[in-house]
């Protein structure tokens, strides 16, 4: 079972000479460690950690659809890509869609081929009859509320724990640079630690050409969608 919110603010607590958490009360912490985690996850982000690389399972689009609406996961940082196949199908006809800057002024087609994301929506042409989309994408992960909630980040109460501690300090006025030092140090072990893991998703399909509308099966080779 991984840490959670509750060994953290422990971690935090050994840093403030306080581990019968007398002065610095969960209620007290518990919006600090919250402050802490969005930071660690934002450091996360920038370094292309892999822990924060998801998958949706395949969501329906319409016909006609131009984005995915309520289906559109909440906790989106960056999308990385997006397969579409027909309803129903094996998983190995997932094609590879194309993503834009802006879509194109194309003709709504029997699949969707292009997707943007732009103004936080990820968005298509539309298709002619119904799809399935499977997203790729980098996503927060949930900010703990309650002391039983999971980190979700190995090793990540190494970080928040001085950080909690630096900013409780700074909240009262106290000098904190020596608990930032250590949680500078330990972020960047974690940092090592889930960027050396990560790994992007292997493709079922080549991409299709943004240009042709085709795509480049095994080794380069064309073929047909």
């Amino acid at each position: 079972m991984g840490e959670n919110a509750s060994v953290a603010i422990q971690s935090a607590r050994v840093y403030l000479n306080d581990v019968n958490g007398i002065t610095w009360t969960e209620a007290i912490l518990m919006p600090l460690l919250q402050e802490a985690f969005r930071e660690l996850i934002q450091e996360l982000d920038l370094n292309g950690a892999g822990v924060l690389k998801q998958q949706t399972d395949p969501i329906l689009v319409s016909t006609g659809q131009l984005d995915l609406g309520a289906n559109q996961p909440y906790n989106i940082l960056e999308p990385i890509s997006m397969m579409e196949r027909n309803p129903g199908e094996d998983a190995d006809f997932f094609l590879d869609m194309i993503q834009v800057g802006f879509l194109p002024e194309v003709d709504q087609d029997q699949n969707l081929v292009y997707w943007s994301f732009n103004g936080q929506i990820i968005s298509f042409v539309g298709a002619t009859q119904d799809k399935e989309v499977v997203l790729r994408y980098n996503g927060w992960l949930p900010v703990p509320r309650l002391q039983t909630d999971p980190i979700n980040v190995i090793s990540g109460a190494r970080f928040l724990g001085p950080r909690i501690a630096s900013l409780a300090y700074g909240s009262v006025g106290k000098d904190s640079r020596i608990f930032d030092t250590v949680a500078e140090k330990n972020l960047y072990k974690i940092i090592q630690r889930t960027t050396k893991a990560a790994q992007y998703p292997v493709r079922r399909k080549g991409y299709r050409s943004a240009k042709t509308g085709i795509h480049l099966g095994p080794g380069g080779t064309f073929g047909s969608y």
